[in-house]
């Protein structure tokens, strides 16, 4: 029986890994199949982290509290005038209060998408106004936001009075002052307006924009977790249809975007192997809206590092800002109900490589120091190459080698440490994207 591999030939395994990798230029904006999006390069730390230091006199309280002191979280995202907006959800600590924390909307806006500003207060807040009876004193939670043909701004948010969830709309022209409206379905159903969460409005997208889209004369939106669907003719006032994409298990994510081969929708909720929170793509029939015509089994994006898995919620990413950006798509997620990260996919071609790189990860393969010659049977050997590029930007391409007798299983993954992509990438390179190779022993 083996219990020992020889380290020289796990590292011929991964240097086999790595050349292959780079050997296949494909697009990085879809996959192999053509229809989603992706792949989406994350970046290791948090983009917007919980602060002490905001302050914000609340007006039903009557006193100050420090609004983002405990989660910063699930953000929707929206261009505008080349920067980026981040409207996201945002908890103090309040453990006086039946719920310990009241949720707030908060903004902030980046000219490059990676380093935001904060606004200071917040833009959506309870108060005491014709909405405080489904706002407080759980407050306002996540949210998406759309711009409608005219300009104005649109924004359905998950409103929470301790007891019960409640799905209301605010508008703005200039995403600092909102005007509320209430429940969404308080015309249309007034006696079902409990029950139901945040929804992603059907888009199209024109140049930088996301904006409303009809389709047969009307907007729609899919809401809570199985995708419900619903409708309106002013983007205010929704009518549910009665009908959802799914059973459950499905909630409206970052984007519905219409294309000429459907609706791409995204999609978060559970991943029993995974044990997380995750999120998924689908291709939606726009002829009659709920059926599925292709469907990501597999999450393009999960908890990974210690942040996303650590925090109020572990183990969970949730999306509802997903925008067009300086030729990226740039997606911004909550991490474990504490944090906002960033995953970036490019739409260019990728570039071949250097000529240096294989050169260069052998090199750091051989740097290795591992304190032994062998690597025990279910140990993991790993090495990682930075490719440079201008600025402060680098991009890491990390290959693990897990040893599992009889075999060697090796995966790449492709993290953004700073600034943009660099004007390339390695092929086929998604989060845990699989390369197995098998190295038998006599």
């Amino acid at each position: 029986m083996i219990h020992e591999w020889n380290l020289t030939m796990i590292r011929c395994v991964i240097v086999l890994v790595f050349e292959c990798l780079l050997a296949c230029p494909v697009s990085a904006g879809v996959d192999k199949d053509g229809w989603d999006m992706g792949p989406f390069v994350k970046r290791r730390e948090p983009i917007l982290q919980p602060t002490p230091v905001s302050r914000f006199q609340c007006p039903v309280r009557g006193k100050e509290v420090r609004w983002e002191e405990q989660n910063v979280y699930n953000p929707a995202a929206i261009v505008r005038n080349g920067k980026v907006y981040l409207l996201y959800r945002v908890d103090d600590r309040s453990p006086d209060l039946k719920w310990g924390r009241t949720c707030r909307i908060g903004l902030a806006w980046s000219d490059d998408g990676v380093n935001f500003t904060r606004y200071g207060k917040p833009v959506l807040y309870p108060d005491n106004d014709a909405w405080k009876e489904y706002e407080w004193e759980g407050g306002c939670e996540d949210l998406h936001i759309i711009e409608g043909e005219d300009g104005l701004y649109y924004t359905n948010y998950t409103t929470w009075s301790g007891k019960r969830d409640t799905m209301s709309v605010a508008t703005s022209r200039d995403l600092y002052h909102w005007t509320k409206h209430g429940p969404a379905f308080r015309k249309a159903t007034p006696k079902k307006i409990y029950g139901s969460r945040t929804g992603v409005v059907v888009s199209r997208i024109e140049g930088d924009r996301l904006i409303a889209a009809k389709i047969n004369g009307k907007y729609w939106m899919y809401y809570t977790h199985p995708c419900a669907l619903a409708w309106s003719e002013n983007l205010i006032d929704w009518t549910p249809v009665g009908k959802s994409v799914w059973g459950g298990s499905h909630e409206a994510g970052a984007l519905a975007l219409l294309r000429e081969d459907g609706i791409l929708l995204v999609v978060q909720g559970g991943h029993a192997s995974l044990g997380a929170w995750t999120l998924r793509q689908a291709l939606i029939d726009p002829g009659d809206l709920t059926t599925v015509l292709k469907y990501l089994k597999q999450p393009f994006l999960y908890p990974e590092y210690d942040w996303e898995k650590q925090g109020m919620t572990g183990h969970t990413t949730v999306s509802n800002g997903l925008v067009f950006f300086n030729g990226q798509w740039l997606l911004y997620y909550g991490a474990a109900d504490r944090v906002i990260g960033l995953a970036v996919c490019r739409t260019e071609t990728a570039e071949a490589p250097p000529p240096s790189a294989k050169a260069d990860f052998k090199t750091a393969l051989a740097r290795l120091t591992l304190g032994r010659d062998k690597v025990d049977v279910g140990g993991t050997l790993q090495a990682t190459y930075t490719f440079p590029s201008s600025g402060s930007a680098r991009s890491d391409l990390t290959v693990f080698a897990h040893v599992v007798r009889p075999e060697v299983t090796c995966h790449a993954r492709r993290d953004l440490c700073g600034g943009n992509l660099p004007s390339w990438s390695p092929a086929h390179i998604k989060n845990a994207f699989p390369c197995c190779f098998m190295l038998f022993m006599q």
